[in-house]
């Protein structure tokens, strides 16, 4: 520690302390903003979506995912709707899980197995209009 002799040496060792003090606040300042923007909700999505959309293969996972979270959440609404009936609300969760769960984990099949029926539909509307057409 530096030895203070007299009052021009102490006023000038305070001056710098407080310069120390004022720069080191500046520091903590700036730091806790930086904190503080990167904990809001919207940061953190925009975080996680971008590293996730920089992995090929988790990118994927997050898609199947999304859509299976979709498909449970429309299943529990079409199914149990808004009730306030405890029970009711149980099952519909129950469901919501089940439906999520399957369909994120077989999201190749369902896609595979929707474009058969799209062609499917498809050509009987083709012969449909046709016959129609005859007649």
């Amino acid at each position: 520690m530096i030895q203070i002799h007299n009052q021009k040496e102490l006023s000038k060792m305070i001056l710098l302390l407080e310069i120390e003090q004022a720069h080191k606040q500046k520091i903590l300042k700036d730091q806790f903003h930086a904190t503080f923007e990167s904990l809001k909700p919207i940061n953190i999505l925009k975080t996680t979506i971008s590293e996730a959309i920089s992995a090929p293969e988790v990118g994927t996972n997050l898609v199947d995912n999304l859509i299976g979270m979709a498909s449970g959440f429309l299943s529990n609404k079409v199914l149990v709707g808004n009730t306030h009936n405890p029970i009711k609300k149980v099952v519909g969760s129950i469901l919501q899980m089940v439906v999520s769960n399957v369909v994120s984990h077989h999201t190749g099949g369902i896609v595979s197995s929707g474009k058969s029926i799209l062609q499917l539909l498809s050509k009987m509307t083709k012969r449909t209009v046709k016959y129609l057409d005859y007649h």
